[in-house]
C-alpha cells in the first residue's frame, strides 16, 4: 500500500455531485467517481477506505508520472472539466 501519491481536488463553486465523473492520466488509467459531492476531495492513488473527502482508486501500481504527466477531469458525458499538466 502507498498513500503519498495523491490528487487533490478543490471545487470553489459549491458542492456538486460528481457521480460517474472520470479521473485519468495521460496513458489509460481511469478512475471513476462514486456518487459523492465535490467540494475538497484527495484521491489516493493506493488502498483505503473511502470517505467523505477521501477516495482510495485501489491501484496497485503508481499512476503518476515523477517526471511529467496531465490530470483529467471528465463529466459523466466525457465531457472534460478540467485538466492540468506538470513537468513540462
Amino acid at each position: 500500500m502507498f498513500v503519498r501519491e495523491y490528487v487533490e481536488i478543490k471545487n470553489n463553486c459549491g458542492a456538486l455531485n460528481v457521480k460517474d465523473w472520470k479521473i485519468k492520466d495521460e496513458s489509460r488509467k481511469i478512475f471513476t467517481f462514486p456518487s459523492i459531492s465535490l467540494e475538497n476531495l484527495v484521491v489516493y492513488s493506493g488502498s483505503g477506505e473511502n470517505s467523505r473527502t477521501n477516495l482510495f482508486w485501489n491501484s496497485k501500481a503508481e499512476i503518476w508520472n515523477n517526471d511529467r504527466d496531465t490530470i483529467y477531469i471528465f463529466d459523466k458525458d466525457w465531457r472534460i472539466v478540467y485538466h492540468e499538466s506538470y513537468g513540462y
